[in-house]
């Protein structure tokens, strides 16, 4: 995910890999995986790349609850 560079981090741009997220904002894969590994600050961009993990156990939760409400 790109998020700003303030004390927010307000989303950006999501998305499920780092190669499509590269794409979105027009740079080289490795430069994702690189920032996010180094805890770049983003500064000269502006935006800076976090990696978020989603637990599979709130997923399934999630599901069930829709599936419940239908």
């Amino acid at each position: 995910m790109a998020v700003t560079a303030d004390k927010y981090e307000l989303p950006l741009a999501v998305e499920d890999t780092g190669a499509a997220l590269a794409r979105l904002v027009g740079c080289n894969p490795n430069n994702i995986y690189h920032d996010i590994s180094a805890k770049a600050t983003g500064t000269i961009r502006g935006f800076k790349f976090v990696k978020v993990t989603v637990d599979e156990t709130m997923e399934n939760a999630t599901e069930k609850a829709k599936q419940i409400q239908l």
